[in-house]
């Protein structure tokens, strides 16, 4: 270090010198001041690509600023940065952070240089994946299982095993749920230990309501080598035994997954709806506030937070909770459902009417969302509305004590006494003696 420091005062902006300088302080174990004359080289000289490169890896492995590391990695492609393996590692890089573009950039490149790498192939299907380009995904992925038909070596077996999982995360976006299951089987011929395709079929399950099915596919991910330290497999583990009422290893499940990836904000979401279930109400505030640090716009976290807030009786600040669960994402019905509900506490009965029929509009199969609907028409005078959203909620579950309720009360302002008895009589004589059963006797008895 004293050579290159010394040769830095002899010229203050060399960026040779800088650089490895900067190298000299990674093999220190001296990161930070490594970081910092990594970034003087690059200042000194924009071009020093080597000096780049570093820092990117360097933010990437043990400072971990992946955000920073795919911001140098970008400008490093623009610089034209053309050595094979460097840009496979970019795309890895990238891909690992989601960053499309950046992916797509480096391994077309790759490509370029080296058309029979199956490696590059197949990294290329899941950076076209992430960018929401299908169609070349499924091609890339359909070229590496070509060329590697005929190959039994381990670069070829890992490179078909990968494309059929993209293949199967492909067929999921389409919603083709029996081919992502054909393609995760195809996965396990190859591979009978995949984690990723026990896991995948395991969330098919999970989509289809087959929690049970799903916690099985699951557990036998966590047992394979190498599971138990998945995090993914163990956030998977937690949802299914959550789902299944299984709240105490659930709730080890979502802290295994946290132990192993501490920036993990779904696996804290589920923690906090473990902690809730246990009736651990505090704790699960805490830990879903947590999940929102990790990701502000995270909308589900919002939603429970707001759910979290109203069963506290902070309405306010529940309200400005549902008002951020939509903000991040306007197409939860909840959301707009439970604003609502706060809505019509708050006597905003316009909103409330807005917020519902946005429910209905995203949910139409939603019974409460119309009765509530039909109960806020009917405050504001507006009959004939009211009388549509209740006979939807009622269409909707003949059994719904409540809407059968007001729509007796509906048919009476309309004056059809008739319909108003009839609705009073089928709630008496299926529910004599409850809350709405005798609030449908009294209103009987008054009518002429």
């Amino acid at each position: 270090a004293a050579v290159y420091l010394d040769a830095l005062t002899l010229d203050p902006r060399s960026t040779v010198a800088a650089f490895e300088l900067g190298e000299t302080y990674i093999r220190l174990g001296e990161l930070t001041e490594a970081e910092r004359r990594l970034r003087d080289a690059i200042a000194f000289d924009e071009r020093n690509l080597d000096a780049r490169l570093r820092l990117a890896e360097l933010y990437e492995g043990p400072l971990n600023q992946p955000n920073r590391a795919i911001d140098q990695y970008r400008i490093a492609l623009g610089q034209g940065v053309n050595d094979l393996n460097q840009l496979i590692a970019i795309g890895q890089a990238a891909l690992t952070g989601n960053t499309a573009t950046v992916a797509i950039q480096a391994l077309e490149r790759a490509l370029q240089l080296n058309p029979d790498s199956v490696t590059t192939h197949q990294l290329l299907a899941r950076a076209y994946l992430i960018g929401n380009r299908l169609e070349a995904a499924a091609q890339a992925a359909l070229q590496t299982l070509q060329r590697t038909a005929n190959r039994n070596d381990p670069e070829a077996i890992n490179a078909r095993v990968n494309a059929l999982l993209t293949l199967a995360d492909i067929a999921r976006r389409r919603n083709d749920s029996a081919a992502a299951e054909d393609y995760y089987r195809q996965v396990l011929a190859v591979d009978p230990q995949s984690i990723a395709a026990h896991i995948g079929l395991g969330e098919l399950a999970g989509e289809q309501g087959r929690w049970g099915i799903a916690l099985g596919y699951f557990e036998t991910a966590v047992a394979l080598p190498g599971g138990d330290t998945n995090a993914t497999a163990q956030f998977w583990l937690g949802e299914s035994l959550l789902r299944s009422g299984q709240l105490t290893r659930a709730r080890a499940a979502y802290q295994r997954a946290l132990e192993l990836q501490p920036i993990y904000p779904e696996a804290l979401l589920g923690l906090a709806q473990t902690q809730h279930a246990l009736g651990q109400a505090d704790a699960a505030l805490q830990t879903v506030e947590q999940a929102l640090r990790q990701r502000s716009n995270y909308a589900e976290a919002h939603l429970f937070h707001g759910k979290l807030l109203q069963e506290a009786g902070r309405f306010a600040e529940a309200r400005a909770a549902y008002d951020a669960a939509i903000g991040a994402n306007d197409r939860i019905a909840e959301s707009f459902y439970r604003r609502a509900l706060l809505a019509i506490r708050d006597n905003d009965y316009d909103q409330a009417i807005r917020d519902l029929n946005r429910t209905v509009t995203l949910q139409p199969n939603f019974p409460e969302a119309y009765y509530w609907l039909g109960r806020t028409y009917y405050t504001q005078g507006r009959i004939e509305s009211a009388q549509q959203a209740i006979e939807r909620a009622i269409a909707l579950n003949p059994d719904y004590s409540e809407a059968i309720f007001y729509s007796g009360l509906i048919a009476e302002d309309q004056a059809n006494v008739a319909a108003a008895r009839d609705a009073y009589q089928t709630l008496i004589s299926r529910e004599p003696t409850s809350e709405w059963g005798q609030r449908a006797r009294a209103q009987l008895e008054r009518l002429p």
